[in-house]
């Protein structure tokens, strides 16, 4: 059939208008054989129009089901279109057509990976002789068929096939990388590190392999050559905005609090971040003369952040109009604590469509790029934030609940986990148990103000130690921040782990004892037992990663002197 040689060679050479013009001078009949329509898919696909090019192949695949090329290709479509059932489907198709396809049984392998679960485990281990073939002549397919084990949660396969590729084809930079991202991925960071000190200075080394060196060596508390090795990477590729985060995150951990807020503006091109960006007609204030002008701050990332950073309010200049954005359960705490230029725009937050278009702003700025700005802390270091204060209402109210207390005992806010979405929510977490040493002290009288928690779970663990925790039987310490406020009120101080309850006890002034893990996030520092944000923080550091018991015990040291001398 000359005429589809010629479209074909039309496609092949990327003269698309061509081909669909003499596609178009076909027979009918022609026009919808599933030979064409597979070159009217290709060239969709060549244009990024997938959709369309997904229509073309099941059109064809209808005519005609068995065609190998067509529904593998079909196939290739469905996984650039996420959806991999669809593909898994095709691309068995292709394999009972074709079963010595080396490019089909592959995707076959990537297919199960991406969908997961245990019958896909069964699947990947049974095409395991594709793997095989490819050790003996193809080391980048072998190594991506060692990601797809992993990503399966096949890690004693997946490691064992590394070892094998390393053992065919020798301490390849690119084979090395590999084994010492399956470590770090697995949080074998003691591993990962030795792996890639044996290839880092070599002069293939990627900035990617450089970056997890860094990263690793900061999680195991090595600052000086994580730092070093941050330093090589940004060297070797200085626009990596995921590398410049991270590096952002440790700069400021390390005090370098002017260097890491510039870098942390990258943030805003990192997967973290993308879906938070605010589009307003107005540009972003970078500290600009706010003289006569109206400054629109918006909120981002958790509410302890917008307590955290809406401290540095005070700072601001005071010959503007400054308009604020907060979480919806912090909006009447900063309207209640009144500053003299601020307005907070109500809801704005929660409901985009109907506000932010219709905010008036000469400069817009997000939240936590207020210390770039302001110089924070290093222009500021006696800089105190101003008290903020609890509803009085709501204060009688939680007055009331702890009447019946003894008096003679110190009122100690509690919370003792991290329950968020957050990556190292876990890490941040205690147990309840972890502070028997604290309910034990009969000089303290605890009440539970951690969100996410129910009165069930904190009267079963009264009962079975015989702890007196209390815990109010209403009250949503996740959604009701005023009547959580309102009980810290009442506090003589506050214990806590990492988590939203420390930055509501500091904008109280409330002295606060914090047990924060090790490595942590860049809010609480490398090291030292203060932070510039907050004055009446104290914090107890993990001497071994995921270990309690120390920072608990010193705590509890700290509370016992203070409760002597106070007494």
């Amino acid at each position: 059939m000359s005429n589809l040689l010629t479209i074909e060679l039309l496609a092949a050479q990327n003269q698309w208008a061509q081909a669909m013009e003499a596609i178009q001078q076909l027979p009918a009949g022609e026009r919808e054989s599933a030979e064409i329509l597979r070159i009217m898919a290709y060239i969709a696909h060549k244009q990024e129009d997938n959709v369309q090019a997904d229509e073309y192949y099941y059109r064809a695949h209808s005519l005609n089901p068995n065609i190998h090329i067509i529904n593998f290709e079909w196939g290739m479509i469905k996984m650039i279109l996420n959806q991999p059932h669809q593909a898994l489907k095709l691309f068995y198709q292709a394999y009972q057509t074709l079963p010595q396809d080396e490019q089909t049984l592959f995707n076959l392998m990537r297919c199960c990976s991406v969908i997961g679960g245990a019958d896909m485990q069964s699947n990947f281990k049974k095409l395991l002789p594709i793997y095989k073939k490819y050790l003996g002549a193809e080391m980048e397919k072998a190594i991506l068929i060692s990601v797809y084990a992993e990503r399966l949660e096949l890690f004693a396969l997946a490691e064992s096939m590394i070892q094998q590729i390393l053992k065919k084809f020798g301490p390849t930079t690119k084979i090395l990388s590999r084994l010492a991202r399956y470590y770090f991925d697995r949080g074998q960071h003691e591993q990962a590190c030795a792996v890639y000190g044996q290839f880092i200075d070599r002069p293939d080394c990627p900035a990617s392999a450089m970056h997890e060196f860094a990263f690793a060596e900061e999680l195991l508390s090595r600052v000086k050559p994580a730092g070093e090795h941050y330093q090589r990477a940004l060297v070797m590729d200085a626009q990596d905005d995921i590398l410049r985060y991270n590096y952002a995150q440790f700069a400021i951990n390390q005090k370098q609090y002017h260097r890491g807020f510039s870098f942390y503006e990258a943030r805003w091109n990192t997967p973290l971040f993308t879906h938070r960006i605010r589009h307003l007609p107005a540009p972003n204030w970078q500290g600009e003369d706010l003289s006569g002008k109206t400054l629109f701050i918006y909120g981002e990332q958790a509410v302890g952040d917008h307590i955290m950073f809406g401290g540095l309010f005070d700072l601001l200049p005071k010959n503007c109009r400054i308009k604020i954005s907060v979480d919806r359960r912090l909006e009447q705490l900063f309207i209640r604590n009144q500053y003299e230029n601020i307005e907070v725009i109500i809801g704005a937050l929660n409901d985009e469509a109907n506000h932010w278009h219709n905010i008036q702003a000469d400069y817009v700025c997000a939240i936590a790029t207020l210390p770039l700005i302001l110089g924070f802390p290093e222009k500021y270091p006696d800089y105190k934030i101003r008290q903020m204060s609890a509803e009085p209402t709501r204060i009688a109210q939680m007055g009331q609940f702890l009447a019946n207390r003894d008096p003679q005992r110190f009122l100690v806010g509690f919370s003792f986990a991290c329950r968020s979405v957050q990556s190292d929510s876990k890490g941040r977490s205690t147990e309840l148990s972890d502070w028997l040493p604290f309910f034990n002290n009969k000089k303290l009288q605890f009440v539970n103000v951690q969100y996410n928690s129910n009165i069930d779970e904190i009267d079963q663990f009264n009962q079975k130690h015989g702890t007196d925790i209390l815990c109010h039987p209403t009250l949503d310490c996740y959604e009701d921040i005023e009547g959580v406020l309102a009980i810290l009120h009442h506090c003589h101080l506050v214990v806590s782990v990492a988590n939203t309850t420390v930055h509501l006890a500091a904008a109280l002034h409330l002295p606060t004892l914090v047990a924060v893990m090790t490595p942590n996030s860049w809010r609480w520092g490398h090291s030292g037992a203060t932070m510039p944000w907050y004055h009446s923080v104290y914090i107890s550091r993990q001497i071994i990663p995921g270990i309690w018991h120390h920072p608990i015990a010193k705590m509890h040291d700290m509370v016992n002197d203070k409760i002597d001398v106070t007494r």
